[in-house]
């Protein structure tokens, strides 16, 4: 939007979204017994749960999502996870199972420090992102952004929580499933604040390293990782550039993202349920598993490709409890059993997710682009498009994989990590078919992939980092030649400065001016939502009435009229895969609205009396369609706005007649 909000507008939207986020997750997961570290880790995903699946369950049934029903689903879970757990601990302790051991405790200096380092971590994350977007309620110029803005107006105006609604914008009647656990909080937040849809979206945008940090910082504390590990890790995820700075910059990808960030948490919630099976931690897992389903398709099949070298670990490790194939088969069972669960729980995503595999959508992957070799070290030097190389990341990798013994419950990242890196590989340099079939959950796309191999890189490179602390204490220690308790604490310190201060505050300043291209007006290049555009959108509005639609161009930026002042567009999205009918006739012979019935027809049933044209556009290359050409010469149109950017149409029905008339 042109405006600049205030900080005090800023600050109480990010706070607004933080509450939606994370209060209803809080409230469920702390009857489900859930506490410290891992209560607040877990919170998100299962909010993202109770969102996603609430509002397609209501569509189904006919009810409106908005904050009541939110709130009362939200009342509903907590019940539920209080009940489930009464009744397994009645069950275990009548059969006399104990508790399995809690994680090694912290001392409460060790918390206070590993509070200080996610506080930090997010707070240069959020400081990154917001001064890569420039200001809060800016509009994301990417191609994906519009599908989402309008999503989240579309489920705030109507209540429609359900699974092919958000798309309704673009393709009417026959929208596309899309999962919208995002959207819907979303939806949330822009109703709550009072702000912008953009303002809402960017919300979300700034947490998103932040809120890595902590599922990985929970992915260590639950797996008995080191202290130290667990204070670095948060601040390595938000230094790493293709964790989640590149997913903003293309795309913008951002309920990917935002699912990526929650990823962790599925190997937390299924490590506690294969510890102790019951029915509340097995209610955990599945919820955490429609939660990611919820908030995207690909974040779910992820979440599997992170997770599967953990329960490989679990399996060949030697249990005092039973044997490994004993062990195995059991909590396959389990497993299958709460992914039955789980599916139940989420069946509308399945269903939609089927329809839309069985559909006619087209599917097209990416090309690739790098070597074998180029591809390995884009990896491994944590960014994969911008050339600045993060040399001390990738030192604190090599020193990771090279002590990864010493991970022990951890050890399976590297499992992850080998995965994650094979599929990048894989998809940034070899195009054969069976490679884009194997990866087309995540649509053969090499931003995303990279992105998951993070999840296990970034905490091999924390580890690199607190073996040195490891090695440099005892250094310490055998010189002074007596045991300083303070030394550890000491050494990490000095360690976590250097690697901030050294790495420009976590590579703040190129990560956020590479955002920035995504976000702000660059030299000598046109925005695909201008200021001047957003200025014709406010005109629009006080001429369109509440149920007229605007005739616009695909991909000029107009899209965008429908998240920001709420004016129904013909074109609702970049994406022209697949047009609808009305769209098609319209573009390609507006121009004969004198002659063509047809035309006349779909403008009278649209109820369409203004056209709006920008000069924003998307692709490289525009060409403006076949019936948009002139129209200024057009006898049925009169002007009645213009700026730099835009200009508005009337339709004049009269001036049709004399047309013909002539």
């Amino acid at each position: 939007m042109p405006e600049n909000l205030s900080v005090l507008s800023q600050a109480s939207t990010i706070i607004g979204y933080l509450l939606v986020l994370f209060l209803p997750g809080l409230l469920a997961g702390f009857a489900a017994g859930l506490r410290g570290w891992v209560l607040a880790g877990v919170s998100p995903l299962l909010t993202c749960a109770i969102a996603g699946l609430t509002g397609p369950w209501l569509a189904l049934l006919g009810g409106s999502f908005g904050l009541l029903s939110f709130t009362l689903a939200t009342l509903l879970t907590a019940a539920i996870c209080a009940g489930l757990r009464l009744a397994t601990d009645t069950l275990l302790t009548r059969r006399g199972y104990r508790r399995p051991p809690w994680p090694t405790p912290w001392t409460r200096g060790g918390h206070l420090a590993l509070l200080g380092c996610v506080l930090l971590a997010a707070g240069i994350g959020l400081a990154t992102v917001l001064r890569g977007i420039g200001k809060l309620n800016a509009i994301p110029q990417g191609f994906d952004a519009v599908m989402h803005g309008n999503g989240i107006r579309y489920i705030a105006d109507t209540g429609d929580g359900g699974l092919f609604g958000l798309a309704k914008i673009n393709w009417y009647d026959d929208g596309s499933f899309y999962p919208n656990a995002y959207h819907l909080i979303g939806a949330l937040v822009y109703e709550l604040t009072g702000q912008s849809v953009p303002a809402a979206i960017n919300a979300n945008t700034v947490l998103i390293p932040g809120l890595l940090g902590l599922s990985l910082v929970v992915l260590v504390r639950q797996f008995r990782g080191r202290l130290a590990l667990a204070c670095i890790t948060p601040l390595i995820a938000v230094a790493a550039t293709s964790a989640t700075y590149e997913s903003m910059y293309r795309g913008p990808l951002l309920p990917f993202v935002f699912g990526l960030a929650l990823t962790p948490i599925a190997a937390v919630l299924l490590q506690r349920f294969l510890q102790r099976p019951g029915l509340d931690t097995g209610f955990c897992f599945a919820l955490g598993a429609a939660g990611l389903l919820a908030v995207h398709s690909s974040t779910l099949f992820g979440a599997m490709l992170f997770c599967l070298p953990m329960l490989v670990q679990r399996w060949l490790t030697r249990s005092s409890e039973t044997t490994r194939p004993r062990r195995f088969g059991w909590e396959l069972l389990l497993i299958l059993a709460v992914a039955i669960a789980g599916g139940l729980l989420a069946a509308p995503h399945l269903f939609g997710a089927l329809a839309l595999a069985g559909g006619d959508y087209p599917y097209a992957g990416w090309d690739a682009v790098y070597s074998a070799g180029e591809a390995i070290w884009r990896l491994v030097s944590f960014q994969h498009v911008w050339d600045y190389p993060q040399w001390a990341l990738f030192g604190l990798l090599v020193l990771g994989v090279l002590s990864c013994w010493k991970l022990r419950e951890l050890a399976w990242l590297v499992g992850s990590a080998v995965l994650g890196a094979v599929f990048f590989v894989y998809v940034a340099a070899d195009d054969a078919e069976w490679v884009k079939n194997l990866s087309r959950p995540w649509w053969n796309d090499r931003f995303r992939l990279i992105a998951l191999a993070m999840l296990a890189l970034c905490p091999l490179a924390a580890h690199g980092l607190a073996e040195l602390q490891r090695w440099l204490t005892a250094l310490v220690r055998r010189l002074r030649k007596r045991r300083v308790p303070a030394v550890p604490a000491l050494v990490g310190t000095g360690l976590v400065a250097t690697l901030v201060l050294s790495t420009g505050w976590l590579y703040l300043a190129p990560h956020a001016n590479s955002i920035s291209e995504a976000y702000q007006r660059q030299p000598g290049e046109e925005m695909a939502v201008s200021p001047e555009e957003v200025e014709a959108f406010r005109v629009l509005r006080t001429l369109v009435g509440p149920d007229e639609w605007v005739l616009n161009e695909r991909p000029d930026g107009s899209a965008w009229m429908y998240a920001l002042v709420g004016i129904r567009p013909i074109a609702g999205h970049y994406d022209g895969s697949m047009p609808p009918k009305d769209q098609q006739v319209l573009s390609q012979r507006f121009r004969d609205y004198r002659s063509d019935p047809e035309v006349r027809r779909i403008i009278a049933k649209r109820n369409i009396h203004y056209v709006m044209l920008s000069t924003g556009t998307i692709p490289d290359t525009f060409v403006r369609s076949p019936g948009y050409v002139s129209l200024y010469r057009l006898p049925f149109l009169d002007e009645v706005y213009r700026n730099s950017t835009s200009v508005i149409y009337r339709i004049d029905p009269a001036g049709a007649r004399e047309g013909n008339d002539r």
